[in-house]
């Protein structure tokens, strides 16, 4: 999200995370057609790791066009997703956000 939206105070973050996007772009055009090449971009993924307050968590869920927190589980479908054999996609990042860099934050 902080590449495609430009969010205050994580210029680091979006250029650590541009820079894995050209990468896979790079490293698909060079394996292809024998290796397939995709990243997965998370949104904010509630892991269990992170301590929210409830306030924070209901915050960054109203955020979601799916108005619920992504969980891992989302992110593994996406692997599942990319890794299976009649899948036709290289070079692309996978968005995994609920929706907000698409059609934007609800609020």
């Amino acid at each position: 999200m902080a590449v495609k939206t430009g969010m205050p105070f994580h210029a680091s973050v979006a250029g650590a995370k541009a820079a894995v996007e050209g990468l896979t772009r790079s490293l698909a055009a060079e394996f292809a057609p024998r290796i397939r090449v995709n990243a997965i971009a998370p949104g904010f993924v509630d892991t269990g790791f992170v301590n929210w307050t409830p306030e924070v968590l209901a915050q960054l869920q109203k955020k979601t066009r799916l108005g619920r927190s992504i969980i891992a589980e989302d992110i593994a479908d996406a692997a599942v997703f990319l890794a299976a054999d009649a899948n036709a996609s290289t070079g692309q990042t996978i968005l995994v956000d609920g929706g907000v860099v698409a059609l934007g934050p609800n609020a």
